[in-house]
Parts: C-alpha cells; sequence; structure tokens
C-alpha cells in the first residue's frame, strides 16, 4: 500500500466522526480487522482493478484509511481507471476523510514549509479530493525547488491534464522525457496525453518507444492499438490489441469493477437526476459539439453553438472558458475580456486564465493591465512559459527592455513552444545580438527540424552576423520546407546580394513581391494555451498608426464652400509624412553603407524598397549598394 502521512494513519475508528455521513460501520474484532487486511497479501500487486475492488470492501467496513491507500494504488497502476478515481472522491468526500486531511496536512506544512513529504501528501489528497487546482497549486511549488524531478513533472502533468491544461501537460513530460529518455512510465504517460489531444503521429512515436523500453507491458500495447484504430490502420491495430490480451487477458475489458455510487447516501442519489442535472447534460451536448467544431476549425460554429448553451440557461464554467478563448482567436478582444474578467474571480488560482485576461487586454492597448495579469499569472506558477513569454513582450514594448529580456529568456528554458524562442531571437537580432540570436534560433531546428519559421529566423541572425553563406543556406531550408515564406524569401534576395548573386537576388525579391507586397517585418507573438487551434497571436505594434476599418460609421456633415476656401486660406500643401519604419530603414541602409557594411546596407535598402516599392530614395540606396558589389 502507498505510503500515507501520520494524520491518515489508524485503525477503523481514526477516521470516524459521528456527522460524517460515511460507511456503515460494525463492531469488528482486531483479529477480524488484521484478516480482512490480510486480503491485500492475496491479491495480485500489478492488477489496478483488483486494488479498487478491495478499496470498495474496506470503505464498506469502515477502513477509510485503507480504502483510500487501495484506491491510490489503483491510480498508481492505472491513471486511467475512472472507477478508482470516482471511488476516491466518494471515500473523501462521504467520510469526511478529505476535510481532515487537508487540516492536519496543512497544519504541518504551516509549521515546516520545507516539509516537501507533506506538501506532496497534500497536493496528492487535493487531486484524489476532485481538487486538481489544489493538486497543481502545490506540485508546482514543488517542482520549482527540484526543477529536474521525473516524478514530480508526471505528478503535475496528470493534474493539469485533470485542470484541462493539456498542452502545459504536454511540455512538462516533454521535458521529462528529456531527463529520463530510458523510463517507460514517462514516455507512455505522454503517449497517452498525445492522444487525447488528437496528435496521433506523436502519440504512436511515445508509445512505440516506451514498448522499446519495455515490451511486457500490456496496458502500453492496448493504447498503441486504440492509437492505430484512430488512424484507420485497423490491421495494424488488431495486431497490437492482440498482443495486449495475450499479456494480460482482462486489459481491454471495461466493466468488472466495484463501484461506491451505489453506496452513496440517500440523499445524494435524490439529487443525481434533477431537471437542472437534464438541462446540464443537454448544454454538456452542445459544449461537446462545439468542441468538434473547433477541432475542424470552424470557429464561428463553435461560438454559435456557445452561445445556444448560455442562451439556454447553462452558465456553466467550461462553456464561458471556451468562448473566451475562441473570441480572442477571432480578434473580438473587448468581449474576451468582459467573459475572462468573470472566469478570473472564480478561478483566481488559474495561470491559464490570468494569462489569457491579460491578452485580451494586450491587444485592446492597456499595457499595464495586461503587465500586471501577466504577473499574476507567473506569481501562480512559475514555470509557465506562456506567461512570461507574454510578459516579456509587453516589458519590452513598453521600453523595459533588460526586465524585457529577463521574462523572454525565462520563458525560453526548458521545452518552451518554438514561438518562444523566435520571441526571443527577435529581441536579440534588435538588440544586435546576433550571434546570441543564431544560437537560440539552433536550438529551435533541433528540436523540430521541420518548421520552416525557425529555419528562416537562423538565417535571419546569421546574415546579420555577416555570414551570408550560412544564411543562404538556412534560407534555402525553410524555403524547401515552405515555398511560400515571403519573408525567407525577402531575406533569401539580401543573402544573394551579399554574395554577388545578384540576378538570384532580383528574382527572389520578385517572387516575394508577389507573395507579399509589404516586407513582412517579424513581429512578437503573444501565446495562450488552446486543445485544437494555434496559439499565437501577433501582438500589438504600439508604433502603428491607428487605422479606420471596414464597417466603421463615419457620421456625415455638411458644409459651404466658402468656408472652407476662407478656413484653408494662406495653407500650402504639406509633404506628406512617410512611415516610421520606412525612416528607420533608410537610416539604417545610409549608416551601413558610410560603414561599408555592404551586406548589411542591401538588407535595409530592400526593406526599405518593400515597405515603398516606388520610393525614389530607396530605390537609389539599393542601387548603389548593387554599384558598390560590382
Amino acid at each position: 500500500m502507498s505510503e500515507r502521512p501520520e494524520a491518515e494513519r489508524g485503525g477503523a475508528g481514526g477516521a470516524g466522526g459521528a456527522s460524517a455521513p460515511g460507511p456503515r460501520r460494525s463492531a469488528m474484532s482486531a483479529r477480524d480487522v488484521a484478516i480482512l487486511r490480510s486480503l491485500a497479501d492475496r491479491i495480485d500487486p500489478t492488477d489496478a482493478g483488483a486494488h479498487n475492488n478491495l478499496g470498495v470492501v474496506f470503505f464498506q467496513k469502515g477502513l477509510v484509511e485503507d480504502a483510500v491507500a487501495a484506491f491510490e494504488r489503483a491510480l498508481e497502476l492505472d491513471p486511467r481507471l475512472d472507477v478508482a478515481r470516482r471511488n476516491a472522491e466518494v471515500a473523501y468526500l462521504e467520510s469526511g476523510h478529505f476535510r481532515r486531511s487537508v487540516q492536519a496536512l496543512t497544519d504541518r506544512l504551516d509549521d515546516d514549509p520545507t516539509d516537501t513529504a507533506t506538501r506532496d501528501a497534500l497536493a496528492r489528497t487535493f487531486l484524489l479530493g476532485g481538487d486538481p487546482d489544489g493538486a497543481a497549486r502545490h506540485w508546482a511549488a514543488l517542482l520549482e525547488l527540484h526543477p529536474d524531478s521525473v516524478p514530480l513533472r508526471m505528478k503535475l502533468a496528470y493534474a493539469e491534464t485533470e485542470r484541462g491544461r493539456t498542452g502545459r501537460a504536454v511540455t512538462l513530460l516533454d521535458r521529462a522525457a528529456e531527463l529520463a529518455p530510458d523510463e517507460p512510465a514517462v514516455h507512455l504517460q505522454l503517449a497517452e496525453l498525445l492522444h487525447q489531444r488528437g496528435e496521433l503521429e506523436r502519440s504512436e512515436a511515445a508509445v512505440r518507444r516506451a514498448l522499446a523500453l519495455d515490451g511486457g507491458m500490456a496496458r502500453t500495447w492496448a493504447l498503441l492499438g486504440r492509437v492505430l484504430e484512430d488512424a484507420g490502420r485497423e490491421e495494424e491495430a488488431r495486431e497490437a490489441l492482440g498482443r495486449a490480451e495475450s499479456l494480460d487477458p482482462g486489459v481491454l475489458a471495461t466493466g468488472g469493477h466495484l463501484s461506491l455510487e451505489r453506496f452513496r447516501s440517500t440523499t445524494a442519489a435524490r439529487r443525481e437526476r434533477t431537471a437542472e442535472a437534464e438541462a446540464v447534460d443537454a448544454s454538456l451536448g452542445r459544449y461537446a459539439r462545439a468542441m468538434e467544431l473547433r477541432r475542424s476549425g470552424d470557429l464561428g460554429a463553435a461560438e454559435r453553438e456557445l452561445e445556444r448553451a448560455l442562451e439556454a440557461g447553462e452558465d456553466a464554467f467550461e462553456v464561458r472558458q471556451s468562448l473566451g478563448e475562441i473570441r480572442l482567436l477571432q480578434g473580438a478582444a473587448e468581449a474576451a475580456a468582459v467573459l475572462y474578467d468573470g472566469l478570473t474571480r472564480e478561478r483566481e488560482e488559474s495561470p491559464k486564465l490570468w494569462n489569457e485576461r491579460a491578452v485580451a487586454l494586450h491587444r485592446l492597448g492597456r499595457l499595464d493591465e495586461a503587465i500586471d495579469g501577466y504577473r499574476r499569472a507567473v506569481a501562480l506558477d512559475y514555470n509557465y512559459a506562456l506567461g512570461w513569454n507574454n510578459l516579456g513582450v509587453a516589458r519590452v514594448q513598453r521600453g523595459e527592455l533588460e526586465a524585457g529580456e529577463r521574462a523572454l529568456r525565462k520563458a525560453a528554458e526548458g521545452s518552451a513552444p518554438p514561438e518562444v524562442l523566435w520571441n526571443l531571437a527577435l529581441y536579440l537580432v534588435r538588440a544586435d545580438k546576433p550571434e546570441e540570436a543564431a544560437g537560440v534560433c539552433r536550438v529551435a531546428v533541433d528540436r523540430d527540424p521541420e518548421v520552416a519559421e525557425s529555419w528562416s529566423r537562423l538565417g535571419v541572425a546569421l546574415y546579420q552576423m555577416d555570414r551570408p553563406a550560412d544564411a543562404r543556406d538556412a534560407l534555402l531550408q525553410a524555403l524547401e520546407l515552405d515555398p511560400d515564406l515571403a519573408q525567407a524569401r525577402y531575406q533569401l534576395g539580401f543573402a544573394l546580394s551579399g554574395l554577388g548573386d545578384f540576378k538570384g537576388a532580383l528574382r527572389e525579391t520578385k517572387r516575394a513581391l508577389e507573395l507579399e507586397p509589404v516586407y513582412p517585418a517579424p513581429r512578437y507573438q503573444l501565446l495562450i494555451d488552446v486543445q485544437f487551434e494555434q496559439g499565437t497571436l501577433p501582438a500589438p505594434d504600439p508604433e502603428a498608426p491607428e487605422r479606420v476599418t471596414a464597417g466603421t460609421e463615419i457620421a456625415t456633415f455638411e458644409f459651404e464652400d466658402d468656408a472652407l476656401d476662407e478656413a484653408f486660406a494662406g495653407f500650402t500643401e504639406p509633404e506628406p509624412r512617410r512611415p516610421a519604419e520606412l525612416e528607420e530603414a533608410l537610416g539604417d541602409a545610409r549608416s551601413a553603407l558610410r560603414r561599408g557594411q555592404l551586406a548589411r546596407a542591401a538588407e535595409h535598402a530592400g526593406r526599405a524598397v518593400g515597405l515603398a516599392p516606388s520610393a525614389p530614395e530607396a530605390l537609389c540606396l539599393l542601387g548603389e549598394v548593387f554599384l558598390r558589389q560590382g
């Protein structure tokens, strides 16, 4: 049986309390208790279902602590055994065991905040009591102290999965797999989570890695069979499932496990099917349909389905959270911010919600409020890469460059998403630190060499280091992966120009102009944690002029010709102002030309041409560069 804190130990009477609506207690002698506990030595120690059934027997005989330990052992063997999880919740809540355990462990932790065993036990208690937020909070605190602990990463990943933060859970398990590449349990848990997210290719790779390390686990073969079934590879799936059954004939069975649901109090049973519960079920049906629409990419239809759920009177937290995510992705930041105001009041301990509320405020231009939200998110979860990324972007945009760089570097630790690395590399390029930027981009390329954007960013950094040949090779790799990546074609034109291949430079520039008539200057990306969509949103450019968008109503007015002539008498037509970005590109090109840095001058002059293809000064500067290059 699993280890339990002292507050949880004791016999049949130790868990009592006259008011607790727990199991019916019988007068059992010490001998009867010993005989009953001896059952634990007679069952298959690797059979999760047997431990679950033993827990039900213990609970009905009043041995609550032994019951909870049996349910815990069942879940250690098979975290997907939902009946054992439900049984643990019933045993915890209806016996009063949860309240007592939390109080005892919290008191002990108050006496010694450094007691890692107590904090771990408290996190486990929260999880089994149906409070994954509390579990995640304590395991995250432990992980901060022990960042290379693989068991802690696995526990926190499970809690994050229970909270619905599967992206964060994948990040935790990816890092765990790096730390313990030969531990099959890590790869199995990662494979199960990826399968749940619908990432079948990655799930298959992870489960096959687990089988390569330990091919005798029936549960692993069963998972491979389910993954292959979902991928439509039926013959391979049948073979894998057959192998699973040959190792454990009961591995694919869904029945046969005892449940405490039938033993719950009469009052609880009467609450099971009320009119309100039926309404919730109907709305959850709409919610499930909305999730399918999101998975297919139809955000508009998903939004309408969620709105119908709210109109029907269902105000479920999950419905509003999903609606907030969709509105963020669709650019309706103001409507999203209103939803997240309510969501964060309900779940103040959720870093995901504070981050997404801050992203909505960031995109509305309310930068100070956004920074406060990002800081709240990373205070709740110190290893929350998305929150650190967004905080870094916001601080850089507010001019707090050192603080912004620190936040971006913190975000890039561990198995950060590639967008985090791109943001850090962009900052370093703009800070004239191309060597460091290239190092960051190489990390992104090494993690996933099939991402064109990572190669393109590497090419930019190499070109700024005056290594046009290496830049050309990186950019060609990017275009091999994505021929329509306009930014890579512009940069390739600059690199070829630096190598003296002016025909090639002209060819790539023309192709780039066809793809994107205006030079697509890289922008910082804000990140949110979503399950189905690409969770990146461009950070608003604080220097971009405000534009009147389509659909904006302009009030009409009447005027008299004479009045206008009089009002504008004596005025001459001013010279049109050029965009600040164009002025900056021209200035950089002139400066590089004066210093003899022809490759860099070609880049900036080409950027100016991309911003204003008909601007004479930009064309003349580019021509002068070509002339000096021969």
